[in-house]
């Protein structure tokens, strides 16, 4: 019975650490044709601030991302603006390996940290939110996250960027 108990403790330890995948979600106003949208700057911008370099690792990766969308950086020109926001979160997974009513088996409890990643488009001129993404993905046990893995979450949250353009009405 220990033995099952410790077997699943670590194929469960396994089958989270292993999986890299980002979960994402994305949400547009389906009204707007996103062609249109040729430049970005940053909402929060700040030319002297010093950036921690998790935010210099995420900025580098949204600026990656949106210019092989073919969205160019101009701050003083931008036709939209990207906020993003990130955190991260210790979350609990319980397990049961047993048999219920029988008596045998036993719960296992598993704590792991989750980095979650919203990234928002807006208008300046609509003064709205036309586009949002977020992303979720279990942390390393270190619970941080490194360049390559913030890269794919961001990679993974624009894959579906620009959405596609409204229908004509008829």
């Amino acid at each position: 019975m220990n033995r099952m108990r410790i077997l699943t403790g670590c194929l469960l330890t396994v089958a989270l650490t292993a999986c890299s995948s980002v979960s994402v979600q994305t949400d547009y106003d389906h009204s707007i044709d996103f062609t249109q949208y040729k430049t970005f700057g940053w909402a929060q911008y700040n030319p002297d601030a010093t950036l921690s370099l998790n935010e210099s690792t995420l900025r580098k990766s949204i600026l990656s991302s949106l210019e092989d969308k073919k969205v160019m950086y101009d701050q003083d020109n931008a036709n939209l603006l990207v906020m993003y926001t990130y955190n991260q979160q210790q979350q609990t997974q319980v397990t049961s390996d047993g048999w219920g009513g029988w008596g045998w088996g036993g719960m296992d409890v598993y704590q792991y940290e989750q980095g979650n990643l919203l990234i928002g488009l807006i208008d300046p001129k609509l003064k709205q939110v036309v586009w949002r993404g977020t992303g979720q993905a279990v942390l390393p046990e270190s619970g941080v996250a490194n360049q390559s893995q913030v890269s794919e979450a961001v990679d993974n949250i624009f894959a579906t960027y620009p959405p596609p353009a409204p229908k004509a009405s008829k």
